[in-house]
């Protein structure tokens, strides 16, 4: 078998820790050195083994020096995997630790930022490999510490709980371990020459908690904006809370990261990372919602991103929705924003591409706005007009509070699963028609209004272009304007091209509007 042929991780070892301790003293020299040392110790658990005992981690080609290795045999190193054979006598069930020295060659990558001052990382989707060596895949998740040494002007965080501070032949090393599994991608630290560290903290109402947070902000930063985010960090986790369950994690943190960082913000658990100064209260919400969407239920595979990014996003119209008067209509304008984005945009995938399991795209190319954001913000829409308000937030809370899934992993079955269950009805059709199928429905629909034995009727004949390829199904409304003034809707259900519905209306029907409070929003219509 090939490494182009191998499955895209292997599971054959269940992953329970990483503990790195990493020198990046010359990272913040003035030539500000990519390259790094660094130690690692891996602890697993083997499931059914090949005879040969080799198992395999992710370890970039290009980034990853390997150096001496305790506790297995290195075999080789090529095309980004490392393969290691365990001794004799290791059998399924065991549990292994194995540690190994290693060095960062310097070369720049996607996982590894270096500027004057500034280090930090960055492992979404699949970047974790570039800076040290894992399991790199959303499904293995694992325990996770970092021991950072840096010039003593530095401040470091990362995910997890601070253990300390401590000196070390002049410089500091600081400490960092989660206490909740997460996947390799949420694995980060940011450190710094210019960080100023802003600690508070906030008491959960559900728990009772009090839960730290740390702002990690940079001097040139608008000190006021920084106050706001932690100010609003209250109120979201209440918002948050009462919708989807007790917020899980060790702490809440934002740091901002620098110009070099690629995108908006990064979900990281219990350390979110944002743009070059981006304090901003929408982004703030999207990557807080991440803490359960993504973080708390983690994506089984990467088919299934849109758990993460598509209720992220939607988020943040909801947001919008709970703050403002139903009246000003902010809610509506902004999913119809979303929709203009991915119609503009046009994008060819579906939303949850089996692809992508194997074969991921760069992570610019994959963490595609006006797909998995913005077109799956839209589905979730749809969604709650399908099913209703009340029942979609049971839906949501179910989802984020089920014992089986929580600090675990998720499919896009799952959540069609308790969606089915919740309802009483099988949205299997919705589900597939809008995930696994790119495009929208361009509607020609035909309208008449009809006298028949004494009583006005309007006949309704829906028409899809390109419905031989699929037919998007829907609940729809026909809003009937009088002569009067006066107006009345009419809803059904279609299911089929070209199917016909007649609805009986008052005398002095005037026109008829498909659709009128946009609930179908991903459409077009001629």
């Amino acid at each position: 078998m090939t490494a182009q042929s191998l499955p895209p991780y292997d599971d054959s070892i269940d992953v329970l820790s990483y503990d790195l301790d990493l020198n990046l003293v010359e990272n913040f020299t003035k030539n500000a050195h990519r390259s790094f040392g660094a130690k690692q110790e891996i602890r697993f658990v083997t499931g059914s083994l090949n005879t040969d005992r080799v198992i395999r981690f992710h370890a970039s080609q290009a980034s990853i020096i390997p150096g001496q290795v305790e506790g297995a045999e290195l075999v080789k190193h090529e095309s980004g995997i490392m393969y290691l054979r365990l001794p004799e006598g290791i059998s399924a069930g065991d549990t292994v630790t194995i540690k190994l020295q290693y060095s960062h060659s310097g070369v720049k990558d996607e996982g590894f930022f270096v500027s004057k001052g500034s280090v930090f990382t960055n492992n979404a989707p699949i970047e974790a490999r570039d800076w040290f060596i894992c399991n790199d895949h959303p499904s293995d998740k694992a325990l996770f510490s970092i021991s950072a040494t840096v010039p003593g002007n530095v401040i470091v965080g990362a995910v997890g709980q601070n253990e300390g501070i401590t000196d070390t032949m002049g410089h500091k090393k600081w400490k960092w371990r989660s206490l909740i599994p997460m996947a390799t991608y949420q694995m980060v630290f940011s450190a710094s020459t210019d960080y100023k560290l802003k600690k508070s903290s906030v008491r959960s109402k559900l728990s009772g908690r009090d839960i730290p947070v740390e702002l990690y902000w940079r001097r040139n930063e608008n000190e006021r904006e920084v106050n706001y985010i932690r100010d609003i960090i209250p109120i979201m986790l209440d918002f948050f809370e009462d919708h989807f369950g007790e917020y899980p994690f060790e702490k809440i943190s934002f740091a901002t990261l620098t110009s070099d960082f690629p995108y908006g913000g990064m979900e990281n658990q219990s350390f979110i990372t944002l743009c070059a100064g981006c304090w901003y209260d929408l982004l703030a919400v999207h990557e807080f919602a991440h803490q359960w969407f993504g973080d708390l239920i983690t994506p089984e595979n990467w088919e299934d991103i849109w758990l993460n990014e598509g209720f992220a996003e939607y988020m943040e119209a909801y947001w919008i929705e709970t703050w403002t008067r139903p009246e000003d209509g902010q809610y509506k304008a902004v999913m119809r924003d979303f929709a203009n984005y991915y119609f503009i945009a046009d994008p060819k995938d579906a939303i949850s591409e089996s692809k992508w399991n194997t074969d991921i795209p760069p992570g610019e190319e994959f963490y595609n706005s006006a797909l998995i954001y913005k077109k799956a913000a839209c589905v979730i829409y749809m969604l709650r007009e399908e099913v209703g308000k009340e029942k979609f937030f049971e839906i949501l809370k179910r989802f984020t509070t089920d014992p089986a899934l929580k600090f675990g992993n998720a499919t896009t079955a799952d959540f069609v699963k308790i969606t089915n269950e919740l309802t009483g009805k099988d949205y299997n059709w919705f589900f597939d028609q809008w995930l696994k199928h790119p495009g929208h429905p361009v509607y020609m629909n035909r309208f008449r209004f009809l006298s028949e034995n004494g009583s006005d009727i309007l006949e309704a004949t829906f028409i899809q272009e390109g419905w031989e390829r699929l037919y998007y199904q829907a609940t729809f409304e026909l809003k009937v304007e009088y002569n009067d003034g006066s107006s009345e809707v009419f809803t059904g259900f279609n299911s089929a091209n070209g199917e016909t519905f007649r609805f009986m209306v008052k005398p002095g029907a005037d026109r008829v509007i498909f659709d009128p409070e946009e609930k179908i929003i991903l459409k077009k219509e001629f």
